[in-house]
């Protein structure tokens, strides 16, 4: 399967280049050209769709782990020392401050791209 990802790419090279408007062609999750917006697409991507990403692309680059929804909540404030894993997961402060805000936002799935952007951008 071919894609094409569109957006701001900051490429891998040694100058870390930065491309507006740069698209990224990726085949079998290969990434196998890095365009500016003057390059002509290769044939074998002249049928593909792109993907406007509306955000900055670093090609190779993978989040290997993300908790999506606590990076938007600021940390919580441990009370006591605990034991065990278990019991600060059960205290009601801990639930209200940290359960509850990402369970209640991840129901919408309207807030969910610009959560996604949020925290991705963070993750830079």
């Amino acid at each position: 399967m071919k894609r094409i990802l569109s957006g701001t790419v900051v490429t891998m090279n040694a100058a870390f280049d930065v491309i507006a408007r740069g698209r990224v062609c990726i085949a079998e999750n290969k990434i196998e050209h890095v365009l500016k917006p003057s390059d002509p697409l290769p044939d074998d991507y002249k049928l593909v769709a792109a993907t406007d990403t509306g955000g900055t692309i670093y090609p190779g680059m993978i989040e290997l782990h993300n908790h999506l929804s606590y990076d938007i909540l600021t940390l919580w404030t441990v009370p006591k020392k605990y034991g065990a894993r278990e019991q600060w997961q059960s205290d009601p402060d801990y639930k209200r401050r940290v359960s509850l805000p990402p369970n209640t936002l991840g129901q919408d799935p309207n807030l969910l791209p610009a959560i996604t952007r949020y925290v991705e951008a963070k993750c830079l």
